[in-house]
């Protein structure tokens, strides 16, 4: 019956999420390595997928029919093989988000982790690091947890080479998709500022949840 069936899907589903869960963990557990061994060339920096491992992983995250179309259109279209290179490790320990970030928002890297956006500048630099993520729907996924994110909680992010880059969170807003690209971009400021970039409500994502906060400590 209908219940049945359903029953079976969720299963499937949750399955896949741990399984994501689990190659996300192992991945914050490389670069970890990866650090402490100071084994930082360039090739160290990067980690190969391969195409059949990202689509035996897939989960549709927006029900919307246009997203699911541009979707499905991006996993047909990806290369045999896709790299995605580390920027380093992003922390909230205050809401348990532990998780990688890529030198890419694309389809591949936000699947993995969370994905610095190409047109910011990287952390510690003066201007905007804007940081994408997926709002997943199993607790623990990705940046599921942001909603829960207050005014005052630290971030930290530990790039590749070493550096431990600590923010506070000070504004928490809400902006519409179109207004998005006006509110992440590199030089939106001459601070060294942080945002944090995930959909919202979960589950509908009408709009964009932002969670702004700026440099207060760079610890080499």
């Amino acid at each position: 019956n209908c219940n049945a069936q359903y029953a079976v899907k969720e299963a499937e589903l949750n399955n896949k999420i741990l399984e994501l869960n689990s190659t996300i963990t192992s991945l914050t557990s490389e670069i970890e390595k990866l650090k402490s061994a100071a084994e930082l060339t360039e090739e160290k920096h990067k980690i190969a997928l391969d195409k059949a491992v990202i689509e035996a992983k897939a989960e549709k995250i927006d029900q919307f029919e246009e997203a699911r179309r541009k979707y499905e259109e991006a996993m047909k279209n990806l290369p045999k093989n896709v790299t995605l290179k580390y920027v380093g490790i992003i922390n909230i320990d205050s809401v348990g988000i532990n998780i990688p970030i890529w030198d890419s928002s694309s389809l591949v890297a936000l699947r993995y982790g969370a994905g610095k956006y190409e047109d910011s500048v990287y952390p510690g630099e003066v201007g905007n690091c804007s940081i994408l993520g997926h709002r997943m729907l199993a607790e623990g996924s990705l940046f599921h947890a942001l909603g829960d994110v207050e005014i005052g909680d630290i971030v930290q992010i530990t790039s590749i080479d070493g550096n431990n880059y600590v923010y506070v969170i000070d504004e928490i807003k809400k902006v519409l998709p179109a207004d998005l690209i006006d509110n992440i971009k590199g030089d939106i400021t001459t601070k060294k500022q942080l945002t944090l970039v995930t959909c919202t409500p979960m589950g509908n994502a009408t709009h964009r949840l932002l969670v702004i906060g700026h440099l207060v400590e760079d610890k080499n």
